[in-house]
């Protein structure tokens, strides 16, 4: 008669939440460049390395920019 009452619980399986978020981020190399590092030719060079790599076709599909805002000589340049 327990068993009637108790219920079982499923995850749902679509895919979602399989993998991490897989990609390539500046923080590394704002950190190790400064802050002139950051440009849009770069960002533009990090893609096109990334699919030519053949990690796209793997999942890795973001590009995560990260300015260093949290690096205080990095904030004092920016308000020069």
């Amino acid at each position: 008669m327990l068993i009637l009452f108790v219920s079982s619980s499923r995850a749902q399986v679509n895919g979602q939440g399989q993998l991490p978020y897989l990609g390539w981020s500046s923080w590394s190399q704002e950190t190790i460049s400064g802050e002139s590092w950051l440009t849009e030719a770069n960002i533009k060079a990090q893609s096109d390395a990334l699919k030519a790599s053949g990690l796209q076709s793997q999942g890795f599909v973001y590009i995560n920019i990260d300015s260093g805002w949290q690096n205080a000589s990095m904030r004092m340049a920016a308000r020069r």
